[in-house]
């Protein structure tokens, strides 16, 4: 008999017969079918090569306690995944230097039920940025200098930041312009 077959959950009595005679009855338990996960969408949607412990949050239905998430191609490493809910789970993720650059996939899958889901071209690993000039190149100490920095693989966002190396030197007011600048 396959669980199929029995159409509601719950205690049920099975007994074999054999002519007239009947044998005795076991119990046997059937639960509901494992639902299969849905991702429904991912945040962030680009990362940048080189980048590390970023977190993805995957948002959908059906996610299990034991979710476990990939990517498709080479150069992301999952470092760890954690269950929010049914309804999220966030995978902190690292993506190698040498990433080729491009569209992937994310796979989430419910190891005890043996099911997963895809959601195609989720992520998309962009080029690290490249730094090619400022200006101006040139500040006094004390000063507040609005500088314009160009390059390539810039992004706007949240993420978006400059440093300097040593101490006493700070950027505010950080503004996306494009790609570019």
């Amino acid at each position: 008999v396959q669980a199929t077959d029995i159409a509601t959950t719950g205690n049920k009595s099975v007994y074999v017969k054999n002519g007239a005679n009947t044998s005795n009855t076991l119990n046997l338990v059937v639960t509901a079918a494992p639902v299969k996960p849905n991702i429904v969408s991912i945040a962030p949607t680009s990362v940048g090569q080189g980048a590390a412990g970023i977190s993805i949050a995957l948002t959908g239905t059906d996610f299990d306690a034991d979710a476990a998430v990939t990517f498709s191609g080479t150069g992301i490493t999952v470092n760890s995944t954690a269950f929010q809910s049914v309804t999220q789970v966030s995978a902190n993720i690292t993506v190698s230097p040498s990433a080729t650059t491009g569209a992937r996939a994310v796979y989430i899958y419910n190891v005890a039920d043996n099911l997963r889901d895809t959601l195609s071209t989720a992520l998309t690993v962009i080029s690290k940025p490249d730094l090619v000039g400022l200006a101006p190149s040139l500040d006094k100490q004390a000063t507040q200098t609005p500088t314009t920095f160009t390059g390539t693989g810039f992004l706007a966002g949240a993420n978006l930041a400059v440093s300097f190396s040593g101490s006493g030197v700070t950027a505010t007011g950080i503004a996306y312009v494009s790609p570019t600048s």
